[in-house]
C-alpha cells in the first residue's frame, strides 16, 4: 500500500468509449521498486504468482482460486 503522501488523486472526465481498465506493468514495477514513487489514482500495488493486482480483492480472489 502506498503512503497517503505519495498518492495524488486526480479527477477527470472519462467516457465509456475512452475507459480502459488495463494495468500497466511498468507502473507496478516502478511503484514496487522506487521508494519515493508518486502514484496517481492508485494506492495499492501487488505482484504475485506472475500477475499484477491493483486491489486487495483481486489479489485474494486469485489466491483463493
Amino acid at each position: 500500500m502506498m503512503p497517503d503522501d505519495q498518492v495524488s488523486w486526480i479527477m477527470y472526465l472519462m467516457t465509456t468509449a475512452s475507459f480502459e481498465n488495463k494495468l500497466n506493468p511498468r507502473e507496478f514495477n516502478a511503484a514496487l521498486t522506487m521508494e519515493d514513487y508518486q502514484a496517481q489514482n492508485r494506492s495499492f500495488y501487488s505482484v504475485f504468482d506472475g500477475y499484477i493486482f491493483d486491489n486487495w480483492q483481486s489479489l485474494l480472489r486469485h489466491v483463493l482460486e
